[in-house]
């Protein structure tokens, strides 16, 4: 399922039980931020970092530009996650949009 970045800004501004979860390369993230509370899991780490991934909140997969999003929401999905959305055009589109990225935290975000 795909969400835009209108609509993810949208649901953050309104403070949607969303989980966003970016799961681009640490390099990646720290030349650019991540979207303001997104949570870092790379997609490599994913399948292990399924059980920190919270139930009954709507998880919000972004990456570059969609791609590896997209792998990232199919993963979810088989592990039993129901609401699961893929942000159309990633952070190029987020960045472009002029939405708002801060730099993570040393922790991962």
């Amino acid at each position: 399922m795909l969400i835009s970045v209108d609509e993810l800004a949208n649901a953050l501004s309104q403070e949607a039980p969303i989980l966003v979860v970016d799961v681009r390369e640490l390099d990646e993230v720290s030349r650019t931020g991540v979207i303001p509370n997104a949570r870092h899991i790379p997609l490599c780490e994913l399948a292990s970092a399924c059980v920190n991934i919270p139930t009954g909140v709507t998880v919000v997969c972004v990456c570059a530009s969609g791609v590896r999003a997209e792998v990232a929401v199919d993963r979810l999905h088989s592990q039993g996650f129901m609401q699961v959305w893929n942000v159309l055009g990633g952070m190029k589109k987020w960045i472009s949009s002029g939405y708002e990225c801060v730099r993570p935290c040393s922790n991962g975000v």
